[in-house]
């Protein structure tokens, strides 16, 4: 599910080859609804800095009901940035300083936090919307199946068996003539 107002960002290929797929929403808000309650009927597209805010979620249901495709990748890239002239004084200084950020990990802490951040503010709820699988008797139709598929495996194995002791004994009848 995405919006109709981006699919011109999508390629091609992937309009073509996942075309069925596809479901457009010309409503920003339904599209969040969707994509907030983790409603597994569909897939979304989501920016890789949400992703992470999702990824964090998840970790909290005994199932994940959603992962990150890299094979549907439409770009990766930030929406944010900072504007500065080309001869900026500070512009070194500060590609440094995001450099330095991201090399102790404070970015990567910066996107785990806001999803407390979240919760704090009653942004998020942390529920486990996973449905878990429940454990159920073996019904008698599939008992059935199973020693149907033993017996014909059993049948294969005998019907083998004697080929082999009727090829052993001509055989030995036909060298004793």
């Amino acid at each position: 599910m995405g919006l109709r107002s981006e699919s011109f960002l999508y390629p091609d290929e992937m309009k073509i080859t996942y075309a069925s797929s596809f479901c457009l929403q010309d409503r920003f808000k339904t599209f969040m609804e969707h994509r907030s309650s983790f409603n597994a009927t569909y897939g979304y597209t989501v920016s890789s800095v949400k992703w992470a805010l999702y990824r964090e979620q998840q970790n909290y249901f005994k199932k994940p009901l959603f992962r990150y495709s890299t094979n549907l990748c439409i770009q990766k890239l930030s929406l944010f940035a900072l504007l500065m002239n080309e001869n900026c004084l500070y512009r070194d200084h500060l590609h440094e300083f995001i450099i330095r950020l991201s090399e102790y990990g404070l970015i990567r802490f910066w996107n785990r936090q806001s999803l407390y951040d979240m919760m704090e503010a009653n942004r998020l709820r942390l529920a486990d919307l996973s449905t878990p699988l429940r454990a159920q008797a073996l019904h008698w139709e599939e008992w059935l199946y199973v020693a149907v598929l033993y017996g014909f495996g059993l049948l294969v194995g005998l019907v083998v068996f004697f080929s082999e002791l009727m090829v052993y004994y001509i055989n030995v009848y036909l060298d004793n003539l």
